[in-house]
């Protein structure tokens, strides 16, 4: 999981500050969330996300594919 990130979040995922911390995922075994500011960012996060776990036989599993606006928007 590490080197799929690794690959893919500094390209295409900005992140989002929380305070004076700034995050861009969060993962747990094979569980990941993404983060992002606006959601015209998501889709290219998500789909080089999948491009990249493909590389090492890995789906990304659309159906459990969740996503949660955090704000008024």
């Amino acid at each position: 999981m590490d080197w799929i990130l690794g690959h893919t979040v500094p390209r295409s995922v900005p992140g989002v500050s929380i305070g004076l911390d700034y995050f861009t995922y969060l993962d747990y075994a094979g569980d990941v969330a993404l983060l992002v500011q606006l959601l015209d960012l998501l889709e290219p996060a998500l789909l080089n996300f999948s491009d990249e776990a493909s590389k090492l036989g890995l789906q990304v599993n659309w159906k459990k594919t969740v996503v949660q606006c955090l704000n008024d928007a």
